[in-house]
């Protein structure tokens, strides 16, 4: 990016380079008590690193999409989405720990939530899928610690709740066919 002057390049360099100095005071060892007390509950050093990787990441593309030239959502928060979900759902498999679930749906709804209200097709997508893959993920263990529906019925009722206020934020298109009123739909989100 610094080579070739070009801005991107040399912002989305510096996205990942942050990330990974963000990450490095828990990967080497700096914050043992913090981390021993997050290993009493299940977080491994693995899970906070992706957590700051991801986490800087989506801070990047919202710096990007602020500063930079004109960039949808998808480039901008896609990758930090992608990493900190994907890792949360594999390792619910893996592990089967409740507080994954409570963890994965958290964070899909919340993107939903931003996404709808922000109109960034990004965040509303993988939210959704987010949510989903936990809920699938979920329903194939049996989690002694907490019951897995409570979970899942809250990350629905979350969804359904920004639903209602995305439709009711929106502008009336009750008069449209529902092929044109999806297209119409679609077009207001970046």
């Amino acid at each position: 990016g610094a080579v070739r002057r070009r801005a991107d390049v040399r912002a989305a360099g510096q996205v990942v380079a942050g990330a990974s100095l963000l990450s490095l005071p828990f990967t080497s060892g700096v914050a043992p008590r913090v981390l021993r007390w997050l290993e009493a509950y299940g977080v491994t050093r693995l899970d906070v690193a992706v957590a700051a990787t991801a986490t800087a990441l989506l801070l990047g593309g919202a710096w990007l999409r602020r500063s930079g030239p004109p960039m949808g959502s998808w480039p901008a928060y896609a990758p930090g989405l992608l990493l900190g979900g994907l890792h949360v759902v594999t390792t619910q498999i893996g592990t089967g720990q409740a507080g994954r679930v409570v963890v994965a749906t958290g964070v899909g709804v919340v993107a939903v939530a931003v996404g709808g209200a922000r109109r960034l097709g990004a965040p509303l997508v993988l939210g959704t899928a987010l949510v989903a893959a936990s809920a699938i993920a979920a329903s194939g263990r049996q989690l002694a610690s907490l019951p897995v529906w409570t979970w899942l019925a809250v990350g629905g009722a979350g969804l359904l709740a920004v639903a209602v206020l995305i439709e009711r934020r929106g502008p009336a298109a009750e008069d449209l066919p529902p092929a044109q009123r999806l297209r119409t739909v679609w077009e207001r989100f970046d």
